[in-house]
This record gives C-alpha cells, structure tokens and sequence, in this order.
C-alpha cells in the first residue's frame, strides 16, 4: 500500500510540473513555436497514449484487489471535481 501510495504522489508531481512547464513554454516561447508543442501534447494525450507509471499502479492495484485506474487524469482530477460539482449543485 505505501508503494502505491507513493507510486501515485510521483505521478501526481510529474503531472503537475508537466502543467507547470506547459504554461512557461507559453509565457516564455513565441507563439509559433508554443502553438504546435500545445497542439502535440494535446494530441499525444487524447489518442491514447499509455503511461508507463498508469500501468505500474494498476500491477500495484491488482495485486492488493483494488479498482484498475483506466485513465489517470480522469481518475484523479475529473471524477474528485465532478463529484464535488455534483454535491454543491444538489443543494
């Protein structure tokens, strides 16, 4: 369980400093040259491509019996912010 645990924080902090970086090419690059890197990111993560630290969680899941992650941003960040969503407009 810490493995996984701190498997998902290492993963966590690369996806926000992945963010982090994104921004400051934007702020610092041209946008001729922001542009088409944004345009790539986007594309590299909507067609699917695996993360090698996505299917070491789901080893680590498996074996301990939990629910497999299918898509980590989804999991993490979407689904906690859809919830919360869901609970303050069901006032």
């Amino acid at each position: 369980m810490i493995l996984l645990v701190l498997l998902v924080i290492f993963h966590m902090a690369i996806v926000v400093l992945d963010v982090i970086a994104i921004g400051m090419i934007i702020i610092y690059l041209p946008w001729w040259i922001s542009l088409p890197l944004g345009t790539i990111a986007v594309n590299i993560y909507n067609q699917g491509a695996k993360c090698p630290f996505t299917d070491w969680e789901n080893k680590l899941r498996r074996r301990m019996g939990m629910v497999e992650v299918d898509d980590f941003l989804k999991w993490y960040f979407v689904r906690p912010f859809m919830w919360c969503v869901k609970k303050l407009s069901g006032r």
